[in-house]
């Protein structure tokens, strides 16, 4: 704060059975916080402006981390604010009492001292998905909702890293239990960040955390790919929850992980289907425990970023940059797969195809039946039980 002060107190906020919690507030009279950021103000790497993720990166986890440290110490953390006014920043943590006995040299007698400590709960044991840390690096942020609500349902806690090298800061001041590691990423794709992970000189903490590979390809060498990058397993996107949990248990547990070290078999893609469905809601449902909310806010969210993506697929058509095409038709691949709308998926799958294969012009050539796909599949989602508001 430039003007004012910055005020720090503690108080007792309790104290019963030997055990004391305090609370430590730090005040400053500055800019504060808009109330429409303050729920999301100790998550990491948040946006104000989620578009923004790719080309600046999060905000880090200095708050994120002062959470977990809370939460160990049997407390929580909050903040107070008002724009222009200032901010108010607080936590509490829970203390044993806990009552010694010593002798004062030269005293008589004896003296009672009270001394204090944290008392930290037991770290989760990695054989149990419940309070598991899962560091999700995705780019595409209807695929983060879709990752992080399967992810809590099975318990996880899990943090969201936008692209690979946010991934491997992430990693070098959290020690996560799993990395689940997009492929194709801006910044720092998936292979470019586990090679980093797996260098002993890199500042990641631990170079042998699980790292499991989440990829919308279903090409063959797809999985050896991953493999032979250091990965530890596989998933293709549209991830399901049993398939996710299988991989998670699996790689979770000490005992599990020492008699399992190559990589586990997972579900990929088939042949596409002659006639497609153009979205399957019940699917989608299911893959999400039926909760509505979580539905409505990702088909909302893609009645305006499926339209944005292929935009951008547009322009990048009208040059010749076949590697460009092929990265942004896999983006709409697999946003396609986790939003159960396997006709867009196999167009997109074409397209990225024939752009892997260096033949541009076929690609340029779909270009039209994706459009009409995408209309019809937006049409087909407005419709749905799920979506009762769209955006104009």
């Amino acid at each position: 704060t430039r003007e004012g002060e910055i005020a720090i107190s503690a108080s007792l906020v309790s104290d019963l059975d030997g055990f004391a919690v305090i609370r430590f507030e730090i005040s400053d009279t500055g800019i504060g916080i808009p109330q429409s950021r303050l729920a999301v103000i100790f998550d990491p790497f948040t946006q104000a402006d989620g578009s923004t993720t790719r080309q600046y990166g999060g905000t880090g986890l200095g708050l994120a981390i002062c959470k977990q440290l809370a939460e160990l110490m049997g407390g929580e953390i909050g903040v107070e604010s008002s724009v222009g006014k200032g901010s108010t920043f607080w936590f509490t943590a829970r203390f044993e009492k806990q009552t010694l006995l010593q002798t004062s040299e030269g005293s008589s007698g004896h003296v009672i001292r009270a001394k204090t400590r944290p008392v930290s709960p037991p770290h989760p044991t990695r054989a149990v998905l419940k309070g598991a840390k899962i560091l999700l690096a995705e780019d595409n942020t209807i695929n983060q909702k879709v990752a992080k609500s399967i992810l809590g349902k099975l318990g996880c806690k899990a943090d969201v890293a936008a692209d690979g090298l946010e991934a491997v800061q992430a990693l070098e001041m959290i020690n996560y239990d799993l990395v689940l590691m997009d492929c194709m990423m801006p910044e720092m794709d998936g292979f470019e960040a586990t090679a980093v992970i797996r260098d002993p000189t890199s500042k990641v903490l631990n170079h042998n955390v699980p790292v499991i590979a989440m990829t919308a390809n279903a090409m063959k060498g797809d999985r050896e790919a991953c493999l032979e990058a250091g990965m530890d397993d596989y998933l293709s996107k549209p991830v399901k929850k049993e398939d996710l949990s299988m991989v998670l248990q699996k790689w979770l547990s000490p005992e599990v992980r020492e008699q399992n070290t190559g990589a586990a078999p997972v579900e990929k893609a088939g042949a596409p289907q002659s006639m497609p469905l153009l979205f399957d809601e019940a699917e989608l449902l299911d893959n999400l425990d039926c909760d509505v909310d979580i539905a409505r806010s990702i088909l909302n969210d893609a009645l305006t970023e499926i339209p944005a993506v292929v935009d951008e697929l547009r322009e990048l058509s009208k040059g010749e940059n076949s590697q460009a095409i092929r990265i942004k038709a896999h983006d709409i691949k697999g946003m396609a797969a986790n939003l159960r709308t396997p006709a867009l998926r196999e167009i997109a799958y074409k397209i990225e195809t024939a752009a892997k294969n260096g033949d541009v012009a076929s690609a340029k050539a779909l270009l039209p039946e994706l459009e009409e796909t995408t209309r019809i599949t937006l049409e087909a989602i407005k419709g749905c039980h799920v979506v009762f508001y769209v955006p104009e």
